[in-house]
């Protein structure tokens, strides 16, 4: 019994080691990546308060495009730094209803089409009733940062194809596209915090290496699971499970 307790104590102490190396980690990439998308928004704010009688309507939409751009990639990394707040702190339930796949893969759909550019955005919803005890909101920022990810990592002109189906006791959800796959050696790799394909620490303003790790988190806090694999098509495909019935991996 003495054992066991010790053995609790340990990985209690891990744990709120790791939970510390996170905090720091997000510390550190927050303040840079925050500095970028800030500066130009800051920049472009006050040339167009400075000389916007003297812009002309093509370089003023340029500029407020810009703007807007930024703003939304910022609006997308509190969202995923409250997300991963939420998972990584056991003290937090999760708030699961009875929802529909259909609706959350609306809801990143609608989040997601304004930034696909020439990318391809394929929705299947299925015909089938497809529902599951979920937390709809973190499962929309699943699909979302899945999503994104593929727009950010893939060739012009790839298809990104999202679906659900209902699958051995729980929902599946597939984020598929045909622009290029994923480097073999990646693949494990893949949901690590602070880990691009490229290996290396994020230190661009399109990701801080939390997208796939806040998946995997928010997945695996639902009891499910979630793989990545290079497919036929040339390209990647994501999968997640979110059980139809409560499990002991489950909070």
């Amino acid at each position: 019994l003495e054992r066991s307790t010790l053995e609790e104590a340990a990985r209690e102490d891990r744990l709120d080691a790791e939970r510390e190396k996170l905090r720091n980690n997000l510390l550190r990439s927050v303040s840079h990546d925050l500095r970028t998308p800030l500066t130009s928004i800051a920049g472009n704010a006050d040339f167009l308060l400075a000389n916007g009688d003297q812009v002309d309507e093509k370089s003023r939409f340029s500029l407020l495009s810009d703007i807007s751009a930024d703003a939304v990639w910022l609006t997308d990394m509190v969202e995923n730094l409250q997300a991963m707040t939420r998972v990584q702190d056991g003290r937090v339930p999760i708030e699961k209803k009875n929802e529909g796949a259909d609706d959350v893969i609306s809801g990143a759909a609608s989040r997601t089409r304004k930034r696909c550019g020439d990318h391809r955005l394929a929705v299947h919803l299925p015909d089938e009733s497809v529902r599951a005890p979920m937390d709809g909101t973190l499962v929309t920022q699943v699909l979302v940062n899945l999503i994104d990810n593929a727009i950010k990592h893939t060739r012009s002109r790839t298809t990104i194809d999202v679906s659900a189906r209902n699958a051995d006791g729980a929902v599946e959800f597939t984020v598929s596209d045909d622009g290029g796959g994923v480097p073999p050696d990646k693949l494990e790799r893949i949901f690590d915090s602070f880990y691009s394909v490229s290996g290396e620490q994020s230190a661009q303003q399109n990701g801080m290496g939390l997208g796939l790790a806040i998946c995997r988190a928010i997945v695996e806090a639902h009891g499910g699971t979630i793989d990545a694999a290079n497919n036929a098509q040339g390209g990647a495909t994501f999968t997640f499970t979110i059980p139809r019935t409560e499990t002991d991996g489950q909070r």
